[in-house]
C-alpha cells in the first residue's frame, strides 16, 4: 500500500538483494575472497605471502588511491601490491608479445645504503633504488580487452598507481625498510604489482610482425590462442603514474632505450581465479 506523496516501500528481499548486488559490483566481495584464499594458503604452509594490510592509502603526482591489500613474503624481501578487478566471468583479456622486447620481468627494488647508515645518516637519506630483471617464459607485452570495456586498462592504471605510491610512502617512512628486510642495511625490497581478476586470460605467441603490409592483418591460418591461469605483463608505465624518485637504473641513460628501461618498463602479474594458488605458492627466491 502506498500513500500520496510517498514512494512504495521496498520489500525486505529486495533490500537484501540490492545490498548484495552493490557489494559485488564494487568488487569488495571478490577482494576479500582473494585475501581469504591467500591466508588459507599461508596457514597451510603452502605460500610465503603473509601479513595482509587492506586499503592502504597512497598518492602519486596528486593522484590518490587505496591499494586493495598488501602482502609481504617470508622467503624473499618483497611487497605484493594487489588490485582486485571483478568482472563478468565470461570477459576475456588478451595478451601478445612484442617481437623486439625482452622476456624479462622488471620489478623495482628499494634498499638502504649500508655505508651511509653506518655514518649515522638518517634512513631517508640512505634510500636507494634498483631494478630486478629476470627472464621468464610467461612474459607478454601487450594487453587488451577482447570486446568492449576498459577494465584491464583501469586495473593496470590502478595497480601501477598503487605500486608507485607504495614506493613514495616507503621513501617517506624509510626506517620501515629495516624491519621489512632481513638485515639492517636491508636486502633490496622488491615491489610486486599484481592484478587479481575474474576475467579469462588468453594469450598468443604469434609473431605480430608477420602481418601483411598491405592489409595490416595477421595470417589467419597461423594464429593460435590459448587460455592460461596467470601471466606476467611487462609494459611501459605512464608518466603521470610514475613516482618522482628518478630512475632505478644502475647507470645514467645512454640512449632512448635506457630511458625506457630505467624509468618506465615495469612488470605486473595478472592472475585469474584458477591461477591464485599456483601464483601465491611459487618460490621466488
Amino acid at each position: 500500500m502506498t500513500t500520496r506523496g510517498h514512494s512504495p516501500t521496498p520489500s525486505q528481499p529486495s533490500l537484501h538483494e540490492d545490498f548484495r548486488r552493490i557489494l559485488d559490483e564494487h568488487g569488495h566481495s571478490f577482494q576479500y575472497a582473494v585475501l581469504k584464499r591467500a591466508q588459507q594458503l599461508r596457514d597451510a604452509g603452502r605460500s610465503p605471502w603473509q601479513h595482509p594490510v587492506e586499503e592502504f592509502p597512497v598518492r602519486v603526482r596528486n593522484r590518490s588511491t587505496h591499494v586493495d591489500f598488501l602482502l609481504s613474503n617470508t622467503s624473499w624481501p618483497a611487497l605484493l601490491v594487489a588490485e582486485c578487478k571483478r568482472c563478468d566471468p565470461n570477459r576475456r583479456w588478451g595478451f601478445a608479445r612484442s617481437p623486439y622486447a625482452s622476456r624479462d620481468t622488471v620489478f623495482e627494488r628499494m634498499y638502504l645504503d649500508k655505508d651511509l647508515l653506518e655514518a649515522n645518516i638518517p634512513a631517508r637519506g640512505c634510500l636507494r633504488l634498483a631494478l630486478e630483471r629476470e627472464q621468464k617464459p610467461n612474459v607478454f607485452h601487450i594487453g587488451f580487452e577482447i570486446g568492449k570495456g576498459n577494465q584491464l586498462k583501469d586495473a593496470i592504471a590502478q595497480v601501477t598507481t598503487g605500486a608507485n605510491g607504495m614506493l613514495e610512502a616507503l621513501t617517506i617512512e624509510a626506517d620501515l625498510l629495516k624491519g621489512m628486510t632481513r638485515s639492517l642495511a636491508g636486502e633490496p625490497l622488491s615491489i610486486v604489482p599484481v592484478v587479481f581478476t575474474t576475467a579469462r586470460l588468453l594469450i598468443t605467441t604469434v609473431d605480430l610482425s608477420s602481418a601483411s603490409l598491405k592489409t595490416g592483418l595477421l595470417p589467419v591460418g597461423e594464429f593460435q590462442a590459448s587460455e592460461v591461469p596467470w601471466l606476467f605483463l611487462t609494459t611501459n608505465q605512464s608518466v603521470d603514474l610514475k613516482h618522482e624518485r628518478g630512475t632505478s637504473a644502475s647507470r645514467p641513460p645512454r640512449d632512448l632505450r635506457d630511458i625506457i628501461q630505467g624509468f618506465y618498463e615495469r612488470t605486473i602479474a595478472v592472475v585469474s581465479p584458477d591461477g591464485i594458488d599456483d601464483f601465491l605458492e611459487m618460490k621466488w627466491a
